[in-house]
């Protein structure tokens, strides 16, 4: 089999090149291809393939999300994960293994493998969660406040946080749920295939990957 190394270019040199040498130590003797990202959406494109191979996303869960999409169609795939990045949400629903135990190569020479589900939203598709509301806008605050990172990686969160919180926390929203069909004030709602996101919060305990079921948790506006 064919081992693909997607790395996120984002990532530290320092651990870019450790995971290299880890990677040309333990694979001395078989086909690999490593590739750094070289743009938004460049994962995607460069894992969109019908051959019969291995993908390590190697980043957060932003590079797993775009090598999914990239892979979705393609059976014969298989997606490993290497947890480098930041949050790294997804691979906690899986209690029984830890960081570590993803980051070491040499788990992968005689893996367990399983089918997981995806949420489709519109075009696209999620490994972990899917979410809309305050959340969400949170995330996209962030960027407003990215130049104060120097001071801390959680700072441009608070800060868009409180960005948030100046402005209406609800939104109106109709949701269907099988038959029921709820229209509302929502603060956010979260469908979850995986447990976690947004750095370590868990708004679906109950979730598994491939229980072919989407948990949902929502909050709504009190009188």
């Amino acid at each position: 089999m064919k081992h693909v190394f997607i790395i996120n270019s984002q990532i530290k040199k320092r651990k870019r090149m450790k995971f290299y040498n880890s990677i040309r130590s333990i694979y001395k003797e078989e086909d690999i291809l490593i590739k750094e990202t070289s743009y938004s959406g460049h994962a995607k494109e460069i894992s969109s393939t019908d051959e019969k191979i291995r993908i390590y996303a190697c980043g957060g869960d932003g590079t797993i999300h775009q090598i999914v999409n990239g892979i979705k169609d393609f059976s014969k795939v298989e997606l490993a994960i290497i947890p480098l990045g930041t949050g790294n949400d997804f691979i906690k629903s899986f209690k029984s293994l830890t960081k570590k135990d993803f980051i070491n190569l040499n788990n992968y020479q005689h893996p367990h493998t399983i089918t997981c589900n995806l949420l489709e939203a519109n075009e696209y598709y999620a490994i972990n969660t899917a979410s809309i509301g305050l959340d969400v806008k949170i995330a996209q605050n962030v960027d407003k406040f990215k130049f104060f990172s120097f001071l801390g990686s959680a700072i441009p969160y608070y800060l868009g946080l409180l960005y948030s919180m100046m402005h209406s926390l609800t939104s109106v929203y109709k949701i269907r749920v099988g038959e029921h069909i709820l229209e509302d004030d929502f603060t956010f709602l979260v469908c979850g295939n995986g447990k976690y996101y947004g750095g370590g919060y868990c708004p679906v305990p109950k979730a598994e990957v491939n229980d072919d079921k989407m948990d949902i948790c929502f909050y709504v506006k009190t009188q």
